[in-house]
């Protein structure tokens, strides 16, 4: 009987194994599948004749060939994979928005600032000044194509967040379920190893999606472990997203409070999309965007078009409340504590006065502002507070502007002469001065022999000396330097009579003149909403090219045409070709090396299939050399069967 049992063990065990086999060649292009191998014990033995005889053979598992290290490496290679080729993908579409090209954000800036320079030679062209805002407008329109570009694409990201939060939430569960059933087989003592590759498949799906990695707890049930969270276990809790107050996107599972963070996978490219690579481009064109208008508007503010001073003026811009401080009030760029100098002109006698209001954001309201203007002589203010809009009016008669015009009769008020002063030309200097003229002796002009003026700027020193003795004709024009001059008229002077000359080179170190928009070249605050002032489509005579209104006047234009080579657009503070090169040149960067990174990515990923085929793939040449060995065995086994039983059959006929 025992001699049976040694035989039929090793018949049933080479089944076994030619199943197992078999079960291999079936599966030999499954990409999930782990080969199998019967692994195969001696059953025990048993005293027979006080000998202790073996029995035979079984099978004791069917082993399920897989290296953890090379199953997590791979898991990890494919995370990785999916969130650098989700970034890559991403950038990619950015960099396409940014390639230069005609009608491209480069094309439309080289051309807008070329036009500019060319009306700076024939400033009263109607051609030129109205290609000038007509190339303004093109510009406007390609920032504002690229913040919906940039918008749709954030859009699209978000869709596909939604689309794969629902296909990890349909995965995980089933994670879940698979645990249960594996640790029932187990416990039955049997190798659920279909199962177990069903579960590995359902994981590396989940890890193109996020990162995850198998932990056993407990009672050996798995858990999943994505990012700093448990995944699923025994249960598991959705996972799904939501803004913070910054507008970014956060993770979160279930109800927990505490976002989850997650370093790899399709999911986290996308999140990191949407929170880094495309919100650091929205900001930055919004950023350009905005010191393109806030850059041209504050130049533009402080000239006028050919048609001079404005007898009214109306703000782009509004407060959110007319009696909060400006600072509070939701400007859309700041106002800083400074000064605002505005020109009045008598229109009847060309004659201008100079004001100098001083401005607190941190105290004053829209209204107080309303307040300070109306008490320049000839002006008044009025707020609307529906609207929270300012304009600014000047009486029949009078005109105002914001260009920091010469006073043409300075303050005589400390002359105790009959000689009065009268200033002319334009202030060509870079920076805000007051001049002090202090007569040095006693006489008449044109008459006492070396009767002279000491001119001092505001530091004390000596910047001129003027000559108005004898020889000097009453009203000539005596140059003090930086394209202005000062005459007297035919008079008396006596030692220490003074006046004093503001030289304006900067007529709004405050810049409200910009954060409310008056006189402004662009409209808007960003990328979305920037566009060309109305004032200035509807006719190109508001162009303000000028700083007098007088023909031939380019002063203002030249002002403008300076910006092409001024340092002072985008996050870097460089010029404007120079910031959008940067744009451009940052985001090709940022696609070679996520290209890169996701070359590397591939070469170690073949390098991981390479070792996971080594051992777990199936080779049909290597499961046909042992088919033939275990058939081999069943073939020796059924011999042995078969002389045992003629043995027996002669040894029961000799019985008999």
């Amino acid at each position: 009987m025992w001699n049976f049992t040694s035989g039929t063990s090793a018949i049933r065990a080479s089944q076994a194994a030619l199943d197992t086999i078999a079960n291999n060649i079936a599966n030999a292009n499954n990409p999930d599948y782990h080969r199998q191998v019967p692994r195969l014990a001696s059953r025990p033995d048993l005293e027979r004749l006080n000998h202790l005889m073996g029995t035979g053979v079984e099978v004791s598992r069917i082993a399920r060939l897989r290296d953890d290290t090379i199953a997590q490496g791979i898991r990890k290679n494919i995370s990785n994979t999916q969130s650098i080729s989700t970034q890559a993908q991403i950038a990619r579409q950015i960099e396409s928005f940014l390639t230069p090209g005609i009608g491209s954000i480069h094309d439309r800036s080289q051309a807008f600032l070329n036009e500019v320079e060319r009306l700076s030679a024939a400033p009263d062209g109607i051609a030129l000044r109205q290609s000038v805002i007509t190339k303004a407008g093109d510009l406007a329109s390609s920032f504002n194509s690229l913040n919906q570009d940039l918008q749709k694409l954030a859009d699209e990201v978000d869709a596909e967040l939604a689309q794969v939060l629902k296909t990890v939430n349909e995965l995980a569960p089933k994670v879940v379920e698979l645990n249960l059933e594996i640790a029932k087989a187990q416990h039955r003592g049997l190798d659920p190893n279909a199962m177990l590759d069903q579960r590995d498949a359902i994981i590396n799906q989940i890890a193109e999606h996020v990162d995850v990695s198998p932990q056993e707890f407990g009672e050996g049930l798995p858990v999943l472990i994505m990012g700093d969270n448990a995944l699923a276990g025994s249960s598991y809790d959705p996972l799904r997203i939501e803004l913070d107050s910054d507008g970014k996107l956060l993770l979160r599972q279930g109800d927990s409070p505490r976002p989850t963070t997650i370093s790899n996978g399709k999911l986290e490219g996308l999140i990191t999309s949407r929170n880094e690579i495309i919100s650091d481009y929205q900001n930055r064109i919004d950023e350009l965007a905005r010191s393109v208008i806030s850059t041209f508007n504050r130049v533009h503010a402080t000239g006028v078009g050919l048609d001079g001073p404005f007898a009214d003026l109306k703000s782009q811009n509004s407060v959110t409340d007319v009696n909060a401080s400006l600072a509070q009030a939701g400007l859309p760029f700041e106002v800083e504590a400074g000064e605002l100098y505005i020109s009045v002109t008598d229109q009847s006698n060309g004659e201008q006065t100079l004001h100098r209001l001083n401005v607190d954001p941190s105290a004053q309201s829209l209204n107080d502002v309303a307040t300070l203007i109306g008490t320049v002589n000839h002006l008044q203010a009025v707020v609307n507070p529906n609207t929270g809009g300012i304009a600014v009016l000047a009486e029949p008669g009078y005109a105002f502007d914001f260009t920091g015009s010469l006073q043409t009769k300075p303050d005589s008020t400390l002359i105790t002469g009959t000689a009065l002063p009268q200033a002319s030309g334009r202030y060509t200097g870079t920076a805000n001065e007051t001049y002090q003229f202090v007569a040095q002796n006693t006489g008449t002009t044109g008459v006492t022999p070396n009767l002279a003026i000491e001119v001092r700027d505001s530091q004390g020193q000596l910047v001129t000396t003027l000559d108005v003795g004898l020889g000097y004709e009453s009203g000539q024009p005596l140059d003090i330097g930086n394209g202005v001059s000062v005459s007297l008229n035919a008079g008396t002077l006596n030692a220490a009579d003074q006046f004093s000359v503001e030289l304006i080179a900067n007529p709004d170190s405050s810049g409200i003149l910009t954060a409310l928009g008056l006189n402004a070249f662009f409209v808007g605050d960003g990328s979305a909403n920037m566009g060309v002032s109305e004032l200035l489509s509807s006719d190109h005579r508001n162009l303000a090219t000028s700083r007098s209104g007088l023909p031939g006047d380019a002063a203002n234009l030249h002002a403008l045409a300076r910006l092409r080579d001024a340092a002072a657009f985008g996050s870097n503070n460089v010029t404007l070709t120079e910031e959008i090169g940067v744009l451009t040149a940052s985001i090709g960067s940022t696609v070679q090396d996520l290209s890169a990174t996701k070359e590397n990515l591939t070469a170690v990923r073949q390098a991981l299939d390479a070792e996971r085929d080594s051992l777990s793939g199936v080779d049909p040449n290597e499961e046909l050399v042992h088919m033939l060995e275990f058939q081999r065995a069943f073939q020796m086994a059924s011999r042995y069967i078969s002389t045992l039983n003629q043995t027996l059959d002669e040894l029961m006929n000799i019985v008999r």
